[in-house]
């Protein structure tokens, strides 16, 4: 639960579409207009670039895991604020949404749960209860990650298309090579590229309802957890 994923190729390749739009800035224009134009560009590819490096969920070192019991209290400390949970009187545990979400928690149950001393994040409840194991059983499809992916294209896309429409008092000869470059290579390979993300988070999304609608199947039929 702590390893994350390796580096993200789509956004590495948005980056390089965004970046790619930039020699088209080679034109007669002032200075200003030109860091007009390439600084939108600029930040969607930074933005595309820290989004796909890999990084790691949580502290890097291993976290000690309590295992307490005790009867488990919600405490409402606000009628518009979800409630707190607690093991005992005073410890502090969060569960897992997709937990509570299965009704199989509720206050007064007698528990032993793992929990993570860090945090208080309960990782277990019982022999069939395991966040982990869940976790992998129910693995995300990623469906947040290609509606991010699509809005960067989309983005690449509208900044880009500024580029066509060059200021009147450029130099014909850099007016043909931008529009070459545009419409040449820039705008066909682009647009590929934004429809493949569009199938993909549409794809994906229609995965991510289907695992999250066996998960609560799942989770529903499973016993309470005892102490």
């Amino acid at each position: 639960m702590r390893r994350g994923d390796g580096v993200r190729w789509p956004g590495i390749v948005i980056a390089l579409l965004a970046l790619a739009a930039l020699p088209a800035l080679q034109i007669d224009v002032a200075l200003w207009s030109r860091l007009l134009l390439g600084l939108p560009l600029c930040a969607v590819a930074g933005t595309a670039v820290w989004m796909a490096w890999p990084r790691q969920r949580g502290p890097g070192a291993p976290q000690p895991v309590l295992q307490l019991s005790g009867r488990l209290n919600k405490l409402m400390l606000h009628p518009h604020h979800p409630p707190c949970w607690l093991l005992g009187s005073d410890h502090r545990v969060q569960l897992p949404a997709e937990w509570l979400a299965s009704k199989r928690f509720r206050s007064g149950q007698h528990l032993t749960l793992d929990i993570r001393q860090c945090d208080g994040m309960v990782l277990g409840a019982g022999r069939e209860w395991s966040l982990a194991e869940d976790r992998v059983r129910f693995s995300s499809a990623g469906a947040t990650w290609s509606l991010a992916w699509l809005g960067l294209m989309l983005c690449v896309l509208l900044f880009g298309g500024m580029f066509v429409e060059l200021p009147a008092g450029i130099s014909r000869q850099h007016t043909r090579d931008a529009l070459r470059l545009m419409h040449g290579v820039w705008w066909p390979l682009t647009a590929a590229t934004g429809l493949w993300h569009l199938v993909q988070a549409i794809h994906r999304w229609r995965r991510h309802l289907r695992c999250h609608a066996r998960r609560s199947a799942a989770l529903a039929a499973r016993m309470p957890p005892t102490r």
